[in-house]
């Protein structure tokens, strides 16, 4: 007994060095990665030469290959570390094995594949996590298509008895020596044929299918076919929901952190002219960039430097140094730096008062390593996954600094003041300040002796920090804040004519009549009296 624990104690240890081992691989091609595709994808979109298109399409399949073979091996280690955990929804098992299939027509079309579907009835409830559900079909199918000659076939049969669901996928590829069957399900498994029989790699694929589909408390088995060339597949999956557990019936999911769809997504977010004049508009924003690995950072400030003034900070320390003294309009943080974490970084500008309003974007990686609690605690306006799309890049940069804009003008403009002096609805930590300037203003519209000294009190900042952050909320001074304030609640007075004008300047807080009466001409164009009356008369 004590000679089975101390061997199972010796395979754990041995699994969580390789898991570590493995996190720390992933983690490491990444930024060499990120260094391939963003160029790559700028080439693609610029570049129009038929002959370089394909040279450059030969590096994407092959840099989607390898993004394919991380994605697994991030699966791998959460399967051997006991981190992956699936959420199951009923699903209608029919549809879903007809959407995947339509993903590989533009396969199925190139080679001549004649697939046929065969099913009996028209839906099939079944209990699946459908993320990781999908992986097992489509590396069935990609397998299949791999090994398959041109013109070949492939059946795909879905049954069920009173128990279970059965979906068969068979073919007529080259199929696996009889010897090898026992071994299919192997990780790093390679099946070796003849050189016309070519080589069957399947590498860590059969094994991601063999554990994934056992995490659905179903079976997986493969045979030759014994009336031709090819094998099948048989996968059996339970009916029912009453197998799992409350944990595997939570509606809560893991983000689906697929790296392939970047390259759909720079479909989906091409540079077009409307977006090139929205760039030309910005005025030289400042953007601090956080990031520690020396050809990312340079490769980042290059093509950001353009359009940007980017400051580059190589450690954290560095980096909240200089958001505190250039005040940027965005900042841009790796989540992993060598002397603490990016959303470290996050939750000191988002819980300081005077900082928060700064925009702040997160580069993450697919670690399992990375809390993605602790990664939503730190409130970053943006997570950007590494290798990542300089396009969509841009686009939440573009997006982030515009409503950043849209916030200063909604504050800054005296023709929505009059909404907000009495109904005021705020939500973010920006608006919640505004929301104490604006109530105090209101408590104390009365009170010609207002200071920005007694504003910056009542709102728990100093008076320098208050002054800024007006700056950037309204584009106004504390004092002409005020004053504006001031003028919309007497234009709201006024309008109302049962109230002198005597009477007004006293409850708006104006020292004078006089100096109301030249402050409100400037403001509106016309004597208050003349605002009075035009009121009447409308």
């Amino acid at each position: 007994m004590a000679k089975t624990k101390e061997t199972q104690k010796k395979r754990l240890e041995v699994a969580e060095a390789k898991v570590a081992m493995l996190r720390e691989v992933t983690k490491v091609v990444r930024t060499p990665l990120t260094l391939i595709i963003t160029p790559l994808l700028s080439l693609m979109q610029e570049d129009d030469d038929p002959h370089r298109q394909g040279i450059y399409k030969t590096i994407q399949r092959n840099t989607e290959r390898i993004l394919s073979l991380i994605d697994q091996m991030i699966d791998i280690g959460k399967l051997e570390s006991g981190e992956l955990h699936l959420h199951m929804e009923e699903t209608d098992l029919i549809s879903y094995t007809e959407n995947i299939i339509q993903m590989f027509a533009p396969t199925i079309k190139a080679k001549m594949i004649f697939l046929n579907f065969y099913h009996d009835m028209e839906q099939l409830p079944v209990w699946i996590d459908r993320v990781n559900f999908d992986k097992v079909l489509v590396n069935l199918l990609t397998n299949a298509f791999k090994y398959l000659a041109v013109g070949g076939i492939i059946d795909i049969y879905i049954r069920q008895d009173e128990k279970n669901a059965y979906l068969m996928m068979r073919d007529n590829g080259v199929g696996i020596p009889p010897q090898q069957l026992p071994y299919v399900f192997n990780n790093y498994y390679n099946a070796q044929l003849s050189v016309e029989e070519r080589n069957i790699s399947t590498g860590i694929r059969m094994d991601l299918i063999h554990q994934l589909v056992e995490l659905h408390h179903g079976t997986i088995e493969v045979h030759n076919n014994t009336d031709g060339p090819g094998c099948e597949f048989k996968i059996t999956l339970p009916l029912g929901s009453q197998h799992l557990s409350k944990k595997e019936l939570s509606k809560e999911k893991e983000d689906d952190l697929d790296l392939l769809k970047l390259f759909e997504e720079k479909q989906q977010h091409p540079d077009t002219a409307a977006t090139l004049r929205e760039k030309k508009k910005l005025q030289r924003q400042r953007i601090i960039l956080i990031e520690s690995e020396e050809d990312v950072s340079d490769f980042l400030v290059n093509e950001l430097k353009d359009t940007y003034d980017v400051t580059l900070c190589n450690t954290g320390k560095k980096g909240i140094a200089a958001i505190g003294t250039t005040n940027p309009d965005l900042v841009i943080s790796d989540v992993k730096l060598y002397d603490m974490e990016g959303q470290a970084i996050c939750s000191r500008i988002k819980s300081n008062s005077t900082l928060n309003y700064i925009p702040v974007i997160l580069l993450t990686n697919n670690d399992p390593n990375i809390d993605r609690l602790e990664l939503l605690e730190a409130a970053a306006d943006a997570y950007i996954m590494r290798p990542f799309n300089m396009d969509i890049l841009r686009r939440t940069i573009v997006n982030l600094l515009h409503r950043q804009k849209m916030l200063k003008l909604k504050f800054g403009r005296t023709d929505q003041l009059e909404e907000m002096v009495d109904d005021i609805s705020m939500k973010s930590p920006d608006e919640k300040l505004m929301e104490r300037i604006m109530a105090f203003i209101n408590d104390n519209l009365d009170d010609t002796d207002i200071s920005n000294e007694d504003l910056a009190d009542n709102v728990g900042i100093s008076r320098v920090h208050l002054h800024r952050k007006m700056k950037e909320l309204t584009g106004q001074t504390p004092h002409d804040f005020i004053r504006s304030i001031r003028l919309k609640k007497a234009s709201q007075l006024l309008k109302r004519g049962d109230i002198s004008i005597t009477e007004v300047v006293y409850a708006c807080g104006f020292g004078s009549a006089a100096s109301f009466s030249t402050i409100f001409k400037k403001q509106f164009g016309v004597s208050p009296r003349e605002y009075m009356m035009k009121t009447r008369e409308e």
